[in-house]
């Protein structure tokens, strides 16, 4: 009996001292479908404790308020979130990010290489041009799920999936290809310090979740994440050593 009480005793314990985070995935860009209010008025629906999510430095002015200089479909909701209640906005990204993106000359490494691969499988010089078809694939799902989706389809299992093969085309698929090429061997170097930087992204970002999520009690906290990085973030995160409960938009 005495035993029976201690085991309800703990597990009333976990029960209430778990805290529950919400991961919402998102797009940048407003659509016709897709605009801020609806993620505004989701994150008003859910009434979390804070708001967590994965912004740029530039987000953010040095009083933590969102700045009015920068701007985009979480921005402009983030903006409407501040000026309509009280809760805490808070940017879980890695330090520096965006001054390493500049280092490893982010955006334009992702182009130029997308388009000297296509070079090459033009003209017939790609050892694995399967592989390379369905890289192509992968950015037509992800291009309609990210420009006619409403909130709720971007969490849907089909974009889910959508922008999961995507994610595993640009950082795996497109890694392979680039190792079957040997005449692209100083873009594979420079590709590497792209993969290792997403990886890297990854970590920072989960740690600083964790922070909030390990030290805190029976609070919600919604994660608010692009979509190239909810798959593997929210496995990352499933994986923490603490105690905190995980749903996503379309289980919550």
């Amino acid at each position: 009996m005495k035993y029976a009480l201690i085991c309800l005793s703990l597990f009333i314990s976990s029960a209430i001292s778990a805290n529950e985070l919400i991961i919402v995935n998102s797009v940048h860009q407003a659509s016709a479908k897709y605009k801020a209010v609806d993620l505004y008025n989701y994150i008003k629906s859910v009434e979390p404790d804070a708001l967590l999510t994965e912004g740029s430095e530039s987000m953010f002015n040095d009083d933590g308020s969102i700045s009015e200089d920068t701007s985009g479909l979480e921005v402009e909701a983030y903006r409407l979130l501040e000026n309509n209640g009280n809760t805490p906005i808070i940017n879980v990204s890695m330090e520096n990010r965006n001054e390493i993106m500049r280092e490893i000359d982010y955006s334009n490494t992702l182009t130029k290489t997308f388009q000297l691969l296509q070079k090459k499988f033009q003209a017939d010089e790609l050892k694995n041009p399967a592989l390379f078809n369905e890289i192509i694939n992968s950015f037509f799902g992800r291009r309609s799920c990210m420009m006619d989706s409403s909130l709720a389809e971007i969490n849907s299992e089909t974009c889910v999936t959508a922008f999961e093969k995507n994610n595993d085309a640009i950082f795996n698929k497109m890694t392979s290809l680039l190792e079957q090429t040997p005449s692209l061997s100083s873009e594979l170097n420079q590709w590497k310090k792209i993969v290792d930087f997403h990886n890297e992204r990854h970590t920072a970002l989960v740690k600083n979740v964790n922070e909030h999520l390990c030290k805190d009690t029976q609070k919600t906290y919604v994660l608010v994440l692009g979509a190239m990085h909810f798959s593997e973030v929210k496995r990352m995160l499933s994986e923490s050593s603490c105690d905190f409960s995980i749903a996503t938009y379309s289980e919550a």
